[in-house]
């Protein structure tokens, strides 16, 4: 699914532009939110190292596969924003319940 077009989809969406750096750094922002909550005693750098190591390999992919996708250095940026942000909520998120 990350690595081809969606069938049935315009190829561009009438969105604005930059809308799928949006969409990178909403899914990487849960992927770590899940991560953290899940593996709460983990540092943070395993987990950027992980999740960014994942969408190194995606964008890989969809650069070198041909099916229709482009690697893009820019959908990386995204994918470290999303890590940060996601990892920082579940972390305020925990703090704030072990106040309680």
């Amino acid at each position: 699914m990350l690595l081809s077009p969606p069938k049935g989809l315009p190829q561009e969406l009438p969105l604005f532009e930059g809308a799928d750096k949006v969409v990178h750094v909403v899914i990487f922002a849960v992927l770590s939110f899940l991560y953290k909550a899940t593996f709460s005693r983990q540092a943070f750098g395993r987990c950027f190292l992980i999740l960014i190591l994942y969408g190194i390999a995606t964008e890989l992919a969809q650069e070198y596969m041909h099916l229709g996708r482009s690697g893009d250095p820019l959908d990386l940026l995204a994918d470290a924003i999303g890590i940060v942000l996601g990892y920082g909520a579940m972390s305020l998120l925990a703090h704030k319940l072990m106040q309680r």
